[in-house]
């Protein structure tokens, strides 16, 4: 796949895609996957840590930008003219999914390449039940209530995974106990 490439940030529907895509090659992969990485201007220390163990794990060779998205895709171009298409995990109900197509020429001022969006359809709850179903490596942070990642300034858990105990004490269900994918982002542009 010497013109295609990933965008990988280390969340579930990154994962799920790494997945699909890995699962789609010929064995055994001889090249690491071309990746791209781009971090929130304050990332998480476990996204951080869960994207280099990716790295080791599933064989990739990951470049990261920590820029703005459209920057950071304009340097990567730059960099690797001979990428035509990079796999993204956007899916429907993420912010500018709701019209993107699964094959979709980038416009305006963006780098040229075609965005490919293979889980644009998959539901919140389908992504859970497959990456539950294969055991697979999650980022930490879905364990305890976060159900979308973005930077540690504006992401909280998930206020609906939230349990009281009687004493008092708060804890959060994990991410794959939330029963309205509709509130996946209710935790996100939000600070503690």
């Amino acid at each position: 796949m010497p013109t295609l490439s990933l965008s990988f940030n280390g969340g579930k529907d990154c994962l799920l895609l790494l997945v699909l895509l890995l699962a789609s090659l010929p064995q055994p992969t001889t090249h690491p996957l071309q990746t791209i990485y781009v971090p929130p201007s304050d990332p998480f220390p476990a996204v951080t840590t869960f994207v280099r163990d990716c790295v080791q794990t599933y064989h990739l060779h990951l470049v990261s930008y920590p820029l703005p998205m459209r920057q950071a895709f304009s340097a990567y171009i730059e960099e690797h003219p001979w990428i035509k298409g990079i796999f993204v995990g956007t899916r429907r109900t993420d912010p500018h999914g709701e019209k993107m197509r699964a094959f979709e020429e980038t416009d305006g001022n963006w780098a040229r390449f075609t965005r490919i969006n293979p889980v644009l359809e998959w539901e919140y709850d389908e992504v859970w039940k497959f990456l539950n179903w294969g055991k697979w490596k999650i980022c930490e942070l879905y364990e305890h209530g976060y159900t979308s990642l973005g930077g540690v300034g504006d992401t909280i858990e998930n206020p609906a995974l939230k349990v009281t105990e009687e004493d008092g004490r708060v804890w959060y269900k994990p991410a794959w106990d939330l029963e309205d994918g509709n509130l996946e982002r209710a935790g996100r542009g939000r600070s503690k």
